[in-house]
C-alpha cells in the first residue's frame, strides 16, 4: 500500500502516518483557501465577511480535533481492541499473510469432513503463535479437540491405568464440556449443522462422565455451584479437588 494512503485499501486498518499526512493536507488547503480571500470584496461585505471567518476559525478547529481524535484512535485500536501488545505493522502483515495461506487448508479439510485431521493442523505447535481464533470455524475445532483429548486421555486411562493426574485431568475435561458445551452451551456458539455432527461427542462424553466417572445429572445438577464461578467458567483447581476425593469410584 502507498505510505500516504490514511488506512489500508484492504482490511481497512489505519495507518497513522497517512492519517497524519492526509491532516495536514486539508489543513494547507484551508490555509490557502484563508490567504485567497478577496481583501477588498471582504471589506464590502463587512459582517457577513466576519461570519465567514469564523465559520472558517471554527472549521480548522473541527480539522485540528478531528485529526487529533484520528491518530488516537489508530492507537487504541492496535493497542487495545487489536490486543496486539506492542506488535508492529510488519508483525501484523506477517499475520494477515500467514492467514491468507493457512485458512485455506484448514477450509479444504474442514469441507472434507476429516475432523480429526482438522484438529491435528489446527492446534499444532506451529499455530500456538497464531491468532487461529480469527478462522470461520475455530470455535467447531476446538470444540472437537476437547471431544478429541478425552477420548485419547480414555485410551492411556485403559492401557496404564488411573493416576492422578488422568483423574484430574479428565475429570476439569469432563466438566468443562458438559456445562460449558453441552448444558450453559456459554462457550462459543457454532452453526446448527455443526452441532449436529458435535452430537456424537457429547454422547460418548456424557458417557464417559456417567458410566466412567460415576456422576449422574443430579451429581452434576449438585457440583454446578461448587465449580462454576461468577462469570459461568468452570474453575481448575475445584475440578482438581473433586477429582482427588472421588477418583477412587472411577473406572
Amino acid at each position: 500500500m502507498d505510505i500516504n494512503e490514511p488506512k489500508c485499501p484492504h482490511c481497512g486498518y489505519i495507518n497513522e502516518t497517512g492519517a497524519e499526512a492526509q491532516y495536514m493536507n486539508k489543513l494547507d488547503d484551508v490555509r490557502q483557501r484563508l490567504d485567497n480571500v478577496d481583501e477588498e470584496a471582504a471589506a464590502g461585505y463587512g459582517k457577513n465577511y466576519l461570519k465567514i471567518v469564523k465559520i472558517m476559525a471554527i472549521t480548522l478547529v473541527i480539522l485540528i480535533v478531528l485529526a487529533l481524535g484520528y491518530i488516537v484512535l489508530a492507537r487504541y485500536i492496535e493497542n487495545k481492541i487489536m490486543d496486539n501488545g506492542n506488535a508492529s505493522g510488519d508483525d501484523m502483515l506477517k499475520e494477515m499473510s500467514w492467514q491468507r495461506e493457512h485458512f485455506p487448508i484448514y477450509d479444504k479439510i474442514y469441507e472434507s469432513g476429516d475432523y480429526e485431521k482438522l484438529v491435528e493442523t489446527v492446534f499444532s505447535d506451529e499455530t500456538s503463535s497464531h491468532d487461529i481464533w480469527q478462522w470461520e470455524h475455530y470455535n467447531f475445532a476446538r470444540k472437537y479437540n476437547d471431544y478429541v483429548q478425552i477420548r485419547n486421555m480414555i485410551e492411556k486411562i485403559d492401557s496404564e491405568g488411573w493416576n492422578e493426574y488422568y483423574a484430574k485431568s479428565i475429570t476439569y475435561s469432563c466438566f468443562y464440556y458438559y456445562f460449558e458445551n453441552y448444558k450453559t452451551n456459554s462457550a462459543d456458539k457454532v452453526s446448527e449443522e455443526e452441532e449436529e455432527i458435535l452430537k456424537p461427542n457429547i454422547e460418548y462424553i456424557n458417557n464417559v462422565l456417567h458410566e466412567r466417572l460415576g456422576y449422574s445429572d443430579e451429581d452434576m445438577e449438585g457440583l454446578k455451584d461448587k465449580i462454576m464461578s461468577e462469570y459461568g467458567n468452570v474453575m481448575y483447581d475445584k475440578c482438581e479437588k473433586i477429582a482427588v476425593k472421588n477418583m477412587k469410584n472411577y473406572k
